[in-house]
């Protein structure tokens, strides 16, 4: 920009000397000619020569302006475009280009601010990717206690399997689903045989562990569409949904002898007159045919009560 400036103040320079000899060449003549010393020709060449001075002053004040008064409005009008994009967010178009030591300083000052507003821009995204990272890590979170919870509420703490009030609600929705289906539904009230005997001779340890054994048994009887529940201290209840009467007492067979035959290995100090056995009593809805989800309950804890008074370790069937 600088030698631009340069090479227009020479051609000015030029022109003014191109002017001022052919302002000399017009008095010499003037002052030879031997027709000068006319008054009218006189004053003819001074008004050429001043229109001729008044052309010269033009020229050189138009080179002044186009030198040095355009360059600043360049200039000036290159910020303006700077600040304006620099208001709509276009922070990548700005540029450094001007020559004049006032406006660079300006331009700086600019992309200063540009850098800064980038810098605090990316470190805003990255405080608000921070933040909805632990926003989603402490949903996720509050997300598996209110799982743990419920889980927590729905079950036993010792067994895993459902607690009573889950078993009711089961029980409710189930005999509804299998009567508007007239499907079956199968009921199996299960109760430990001399499960006293244990506490009371090998302590209350010995007794969680006969009751979590039998908890695992039955968790791996049934399926997932099934309910395995601790009806309450040694007793608990099987809903077998879509499963005939047959079914029901196989199922209940199976885990009778299994329990029978393991639960040796889980006491082995314990007499055998004083042994825990399971007894069982079964009901099933298209058999037996009641009236409301109560009754099924109560035809197979009917069942089971006269395992009981027969001598127990066995299966009944309402």
């Amino acid at each position: 920009m600088k030698r631009h400036i340069y090479q227009k103040s020479i051609i000015l320079a030029g022109n003014c000397i191109i002017i001022g000899l052919c302002c000399l060449m017009v008095m010499i003549w003037k002052n030879h000619h031997p027709y000068a010393t006319s008054t009218e020709n006189t004053d003819f060449y001074l008004a050429a020569v001043m229109a001729t001075g008044f052309l010269a002053l033009v020229v050189i004040l138009s080179g002044f302006k186009n030198t040095y008064q355009n360059p600043y409005q360049k200039q000036l009008r290159q910020l303006l475009l700077d600040l304006r994009s620099l208001r709509q967010g276009d922070l990548d178009s700005l540029s450094e280009d001007n020559c004049l030591v006032e406006i660079k300083q300006i331009s700086r000052e600019i992309n200063r601010l540009h850098d800064a507003l980038n810098q605090a821009r990316h470190d805003s995204h990255r405080k608000d990717k921070k933040l909805l990272q632990q926003s989603d890590d402490q949903h996720r979170q509050f997300r598996n206690t209110v799982r743990q919870l419920e889980k927590t509420a729905q079950t036993d703490s010792l067994t895993g399997l459902a607690n009573r009030k889950t078993f009711d609600t089961a029980l409710q929705k189930m005999f509804t689903h299998a009567a508007d289906s007239h499907s079956d539904l199968a009921c199996l009230m299960i109760d430990l045989d001399n499960f006293k005997n244990v506490n009371d001779n090998f302590g209350h340890a010995a007794g969680d562990d006969v009751i979590t054994f039998i908890a695992e048994i039955l968790l791996a009887s049934v399926r997932h569409i099934d309910i395995a529940a601790r009806y309450g201290g040694d007793e608990f209840c099987l809903l077998l949904q879509d499963c005939s009467e047959k079914t029901a007492q196989q199922i209940a067979e199976r885990i009778r002898v299994i329990f029978s035959r393991e639960v040796c290995r889980l006491i082995p100090d314990m007499p055998d007159q004083k042994q825990v056995f399971l007894s069982v009593g079964i009901a099933t809805l298209l058999k037996n045919r009641p009236c409301c989800p109560q009754q099924l309950l109560d035809l197979a804890d009917r069942a089971l009560y006269r395992v009981k008074q027969n001598g127990r370790n066995a299966v009944a069937i309402c």
